[in-house]
């Protein structure tokens, strides 16, 4: 699944894609994202983003692994960095 500009603000139920991509030059400062992995299996966010950031560490994260039934909220700081938020699991 593809996440577009439509996407922003809004709750993104996952159901039928083990991969979400969030591709760069989409989301700009101040959009957010929350992703629900509504499936039995883990799921993974492709950011294409420059600066995608877990929060709470410095490394760069273009990978982000989110258990079944997971959320994670993307908060886009400007065009260029999105910081990605997982749900305790």
């Amino acid at each position: 699944m593809r996440l577009q500009k439509e996407h922003a603000n809004k709750i993104v139920n996952i159901e039928h894609s083990s991969v979400v991509v969030i591709p760069a030059g989409e989301f700009s400062q101040g959009d957010m994202l929350i992703l629900f992995n509504n499936r039995d299996e883990f799921g993974t966010i492709q950011s294409e983003v420059p600066n995608s950031y877990r929060s709470g560490y410095a490394q760069k994260a273009s990978m982000i692994e989110f258990p079944p039934r997971c959320i994670v909220n993307a908060v886009f700081i400007d065009a260029d960095t999105v910081v990605f938020m997982r749900g305790l699991a």
